[in-house]
C-alpha cells in the first residue's frame, strides 16, 4: 500500500486557480493537473459548489477576504481546509515554462498551514545530446502542478520535513543581521507584500516574490499569519504601499494578529533573456522587522543570473525567473537563520 493510500481522506476545497498570466489554455492545464493530483490523496468538494458558494459570499480570493468571511466560507463549504492556487507566469515558445504557487488554510486557524511554489522549464531535465527536453507546454504545466502537490502531500499530509528549495545552490552574501534568528524567536510572522520597481509587470513580479516568500518561510519552519489578516489590517490603516510599513500599521499588526515579526522586501530586477537558452536575471532584497520595536532584525539583497551555477556541458543552469528568485530567497533566509560562525581566537606569539 502506498503512503498516499494510507492518508485519511477528509473532504477539502480546491479554490479556482487565479490566472495572473492571462493564458486561459495553460490555466486549464494546470487546474486539471492540480485536481487530478490532489484527488488522489483527498476527497474534493464539487468545484461547481465551490464557485457558487464563493460567488454567493462575494469572495474573489481567500488571500484577501476578511478573516470572518473566510470562516463563513469554511462553514458553508463544510471543508476543514482549502487550497488557494495561483498561476504566476507561463510561456510556450521557444521553451515552455510555468510557475505556480499555493497556500493551504484550515478552518479555525489564524495561520497559514502550508505554502509552496514551483517553477518548471522544458530544459529542467535536459541531459546530454539534448535528451529530456520538454517542448510541449502541456507536459511542463502538468509537471509543475504535480510537483507542487507532491510537496504538499509530503510536508503536510504525511508530515515529513519541509521540502528544500529545489536545486538550491546560491550562497548567501553578507548582509545585516542584528542577532541570530530562529523560527522560535521570530514567532508569528506577517508577510507584507513585496514591492517591485521593475517597470512593466511590476505588480505581478511583486506577487510572485511574495508567494515565494511564503513558501520559503514555511520551508524554514516559520509560523505565518493569514494573508487576509495582514491585508485587512493594512487596508484599515490605509497602508497600501507594498514593501513598506509605517509605525501605526506595524503596531496595528501587532495588536490585531499578535504578530511578532514582519517580513517583506523589494524586487529590483526580474528579467528573462529569451531564445533557446533563456537566461533569467533577478535582483531582490528582503528584511525581517521586529513588530513591537520596529527594529530591522536582518537585511540582505542578491543579484544573480540563472547561469551563475553553470557546470560542465551546460548543466547547473536555472532557466526560469521564479526558480532563480526561489534560490535567492532561500539563500538569504538560510543566511539570516543560521547562527554566525564562532569568533576567531587570537593567536599568541609563536616560538
Amino acid at each position: 500500500m502506498t503512503a498516499a493510500a494510507e492518508i485519511p481522506r477528509p473532504a477539502a476545497a480546491l479554490l479556482p486557480l487565479q490566472d495572473r498570466a492571462g493564458e486561459a489554455a495553460v490555466a486549464m492545464l494546470v487546474s486539471e493537473a492540480l485536481v487530478e493530483s490532489l484527488a488522489q490523496v483527498t476527497e474534493l468538494i464539487d468545484p461547481v459548489r465551490v464557485r457558487d458558494t464563493m460567488r454567493r459570499l462575494r469572495v474573489r480570493s481567500a488571500m484577501d477576504v476578511r478573516p470572518a468571511r473566510l470562516e463563513t466560507l469554511f462553514r458553508d463549504l463544510g471543508a476543514p481546509w482549502l487550497m488557494v492556487p495561483i498561476l504566476h507566469s507561463t510561456g510556450a515558445r521557444p521553451i515552455p515554462h510555468v510557475s505556480v504557487s499555493a497556500i493551504v488554510l484550515h478552518a479555525g486557524s489564524h495561520q497559514v498551514t502550508w505554502a509552496g511554489f514551483r517553477a518548471a522549464s522544458g530544459l529542467d531535465n535536459r541531459r546530454l545530446l539534448g535528451r529530456g527536453v520538454e517542448l510541449d507546454i502541456q507536459d511542463v504545466a502538468a509537471r509543475a502542478a504535480r510537483e507542487l502537490i507532491q510537496d504538499f502531500v509530503s510536508e503536510s499530509l504525511i508530515g515529513s520535513s519541509p521540502v528544500a528549495c529545489p536545486t538550491a545552490h546560491k550562497r548567501d552574501k553578507d548582509g545585516y543581521l542584528r542577532h541570530p534568528l530562529t523560527p522560535d524567536n521570530l514567532g508569528l510572522v506577517a508577510v507584507v507584500p513585496f514591492d517591485a520597481i521593475t517597470g512593466v509587470g511590476a505588480a505581478f513580479h511583486a506577487e510572485t516574490l511574495t508567494a515565494i516568500a511564503y513558501a520559503e518561510l514555511y520551508r524554514h519552519g516559520i509560523r505565518l499569519a493569514l494573508p487576509a489578516l495582514v491585508g485587512e489590517t493594512l487596508r484599515q490603516r490605509r497602508n497600501m504601499s507594498q514593501g513598506e510599513l509605517d509605525q501605526t500599521s506595524r503596531i496595528a499588526l501587532r495588536i490585531a494578529g499578535d504578530i511578532d515579526t514582519v517580513f517583506t522586501g523589494t524586487v529590483e530586477k526580474f528579467e528573462l533573456r529569451g531564445g533557446l537558452e533563456p537566461e533569467p536575471e533577478v535582483s531582490c532584497s528582503s528584511r525581517f522587522i521586529d513588530a513591537e520595536e520596529g527594529q530591522i532584525l536582518s537585511y540582505n539583497g542578491m543579484d544573480e543570473s540563472g547561469w551563475d551555477g553553470e557546470r560542465l556541458f551546460l548543466t547547473g543552469r536555472t532557466y526560469t525567473r521564479g526558480h532563480l528568485a526561489e534560490q535567492l530567497l532561500h539563500a538569504m533566509l538560510t543566511g539570516a537563520l543560521q547562527p554566525p560562525p564562532p569568533p576567531k581566537h587570537e593567536q599568541g606569539p609563536t616560538s
